[in-house]
């Protein structure tokens, strides 16, 4: 009898606990529903009284009960012109932006955003002569106004961050460089301390260009980057304290920092080491990447590279060292090889760190057909108006050459070629 009683009091207050939840979710839905106009045009307006340029919002849609006990805010076809005429396309557009705010801190009059996912859109920046950015000039509102007055009435304090299907362009007017960036998806946590802030960033993205002048460097590369980061508010720097980045099939870690305050100074590692070439094949240009994926290849292949400098105003410093020992090239088609493949290769942007005073040097080459031998060293200096330099010497099979070169060009014929040029 006492076990019903007790079974039967706890099922009243469990009934009741529940009830009184549902009464206080309907009573909060009721609240936001009935004055969801309100809301809607109290962001507006706070949003574009702070800044010289327009921001448009196609519709609103709140939810307070899907992710309880977040209360998530839809934004949709979201526009944002550089300034209230309208005078030139958007700056960026948004199809879905939602954020989530804390109940508790809503109901306390605290509108803190915890939560922020994005999909579809664009987005696209332009440094100006001058130095500064399009989005900057126009987010900022050069008017006084009374200090009492305080900052925005939203206040950000994020957890997480996610983006889908969106595009970034930047244009830089000062040092004439392109990049066009498309996000497939990108997903970032962040944990706060009281000096710094570490977060956790995985991304999946294809960088569409990256051109400096006339010389597009790459172009529709798919990569896959996952860091983890420590970011130090006072000083402005970011460091990464481990990062893989992965180029279609090629994958390097990734360690160094940036320092936001000078310039976004870069100091970045990248290293890596595999048994085949597909870490070459990855950043190697399309014509090449279709020519090297004919064959299959295995060896000790390295890779090393550091990228240094400010990149807001100027090119930074890229210098790379690669190389490969032990390593054959095995035709897929008609079965004939390169062994015992060797070489050193350096690039790095020089000086002025342009295309101009680049340099690739390529030394210490060496392999072995099934007949004969090549060694060799090759240099290019200046990429936009090439110097070229190489010493060369081979003895091959001209059958051999043909089949494994798929050399249709060249003349039927047998014997070897040697050669011996020095240029």
């Amino acid at each position: 009898m006492m076990i019903r009683k007790i079974i039967k009091y706890t099922a009243i207050i469990l009934a009741t606990i529940a009830g009184l939840l549902l009464l206080l979710i309907t009573a909060v839905t009721l609240i936001i529903y009935h004055n969801e106009d309100k809301i809607y045009q109290y962001a507006i307006d706070a949003i574009n009284e702070q800044q010289k340029g327009l921001t448009e919002i196609g519709r609103i849609n709140i939810s307070p009960v899907k992710n309880f006990p977040y209360v998530s805010i839809g934004l949709h076809d979201v526009k944002f012109y550089e300034d209230k005429n309208k005078s030139s396309s958007p700056i960026y557009e948004i199809g879905h932006l939602y954020a989530g705010f804390d109940l508790l801190e809503i109901l306390r009059g605290n509108y803190t955003v915890k939560k922020i996912k994005v999909e579809d859109g664009y987005l696209k920046l332009v440094m100006l002569e001058d130095g500064t950015l399009n989005i900057l000039n126009a987010k900022n509102d050069d008017t006084d106004k009374d200090d009492d007055e305080g900052g925005s009435p939203i206040n950000f304090n994020l957890k997480s961050i996610q983006i889908k299907n969106f595009n970034i362009e930047e244009t830089n007017l000062q040092s004439d460089k392109f990049i066009a960036l498309h996000i497939n998806k990108v997903k970032a946590s962040f944990k706060r301390g009281s000096e710094y802030m570490l977060i956790s960033f995985n991304s999946d993205l294809v960088l569409d260009q990256y051109r400096s002048g006339k010389t597009v460097y790459f172009k529709e590369k798919a990569f896959k980057l996952k860091t983890s980061l420590e970011y130090y508010k006072q000083q402005e720097l970011l460091n990464i304290s481990k990062g893989n980045l992965v180029v279609e099939q090629g994958s390097l870690d990734l360690t160094g920092s940036i320092d936001f305050k000078n310039d976004i100074d870069l100091d970045l590692n990248l290293f890596g080491k595999k048994k085949n070439f597909d870490l070459f094949i990855s950043f190697a240009p399309e014509e090449i990447h279709r020519s090297l994926s004919r064959f299959k290849n295995k060896g000790d292949i390295y890779f090393k590279g550091k990228i240094a400098g400010p990149v807001l105003h100027q090119n930074p410093s890229i210098d790379i060292e690669l190389g490969c020992e032990n390593t054959f090239f095995f035709h897929k088609d008609n079965s004939k090889a390169i062994k015992d493949l060797t070489f050193n290769g350096r690039f790095h942007t020089g000086k002025d760190n342009t295309p101009e005073t680049s340099e690739f040097v390529l030394s210490n080459l060496y392999g072995v057909p099934e007949s004969g031998m090549f060694k060799g060293t090759f240099r290019v200096v200046n990429f936009v108006n090439p110097v070229v330099s190489f010493d060369f010497h081979a003895d091959v099979d001209v059958a051999n050459f043909k089949s494994f070169y798929d050399a249709d060009w060249f003349e039927d014929g047998g014997g070897k070629i040697k050669v011996d040029i020095s240029i």
